[in-house]
């Protein structure tokens, strides 16, 4: 007899460890424990993009449908993919539309009593957590499928990979940038303006890169570390909003001494104080990599 056979306990991490692994972040595919809280969370997100009231009263059915998907769903894997002339996602995958329209625009709109969306807009409601984790594996596991994706489609190109990882991190503030415009939004580029994902997605690939290329780890090993990193800060925000993602601080620490080291060597420039930033479009742009 085992040892594991007289410790649940040890079975129960065991089988939870080989679904969060094989089952989630390493499996080789795009599996549905990761399609279906990415779904819930693009729709999520367009929807809180809104006013209750034009939500419910303005937006056409089209407009929910067709924006949640390239806004805040899968804009960034789609401009990776036109980039390096491949079939976007709704093309190329079996399921991607199947479960964006299940799971997405039908149950976070139209479920009895709009509990799906209750739920989720719910700090710490369960649901809502396995959205958040689920869709930061999404964030970071795109990330890093582009870099390979890059790097195996272009071989010979050095910046291939970074490129590709560059188009999944931006592709979706650039549809939110049109879609907010043709709302007559009057908002900023998000590179012009990022607030937090972007910084965090360069140094998530920048990690990933030095995971790969410096230290020769595994895809599997590297991909697994970066969301594990990520989808546990995710869950530490929930539960403390004032958590800073640590990548970003070490952004912050980094552009702090380049711009240091730039004063350095070039004459001083002088300080332009910013424009205060239109508070109403912040709070409408709570998700800015796909």
């Amino acid at each position: 007899m085992s040892a594991s056979s007289n410790n649940p306990a040890h079975d129960i991490i065991m089988k939870f460890w080989e679904f969060l692994t094989d089952g989630m972040i390493t499996h080789p595919g795009y599996p549905a424990s990761i399609q279906i809280p990415h779904a819930m969370a693009a729709m999520f997100s367009f929807r809180k993009s809104f006013s209750p009231g034009d939500y419910a009263g303005r937006v056409t059915a089209w407009h929910k449908l067709v924006g949640a998907y390239f806004c805040h769903g899968y804009g960034g894997s789609s401009l990776r993919d036109i980039l390096l002339g491949l079939p976007i996602s709704a093309l190329s995958n079996p399921t991607v539309v199947q479960f964006y329209l299940v799971f997405g625009f039908w149950l976070v709109n139209f479920s009895p009593g709009d509990f799906v969306y209750r739920w989720l807009n719910t700090p710490l409601h369960p649901l809502r957590l396995m959205m958040v984790f689920g869709e930061a594996v999404d964030d970071s596991t795109t990330i890093t499928g582009a870099f390979e994706k890059g790097a195996r489609l272009q071989p010979d190109v050095p910046a291939a990979p970074y490129v590709a990882a560059m188009a999944a991190i931006l592709g979706g503030g650039i549809v939110r940038y049109i879609e907010r415009k043709g709302r007559g939004m009057d908002v900023k580029a998000e590179w012009a303006r990022p607030t937090g994902r972007i910084q965090v997605g360069v140094m998530y690939t920048l990690v990933y890169a030095a995971l790969r290329r410096l230290f020769g780890i595994k895809e599997k090993w590297s991909r697994l570390a970066v969301a594990l990193f990520d989808s546990f800060v995710a869950i530490a925000q929930e539960l403390k909003p004032d958590v800073e993602n640590p990548a970003l601080t070490l952004w912050k620490a980094l552009a702090k001494a380049m711009h240091r080291y730039g004063s350095c060597l070039g004459p001083s420039v002088p300080r332009i104080e910013p424009t205060r930033p239109n508070v109403v479009s912040l709070k409408e742009e709570e998700k800015e990599s796909e």
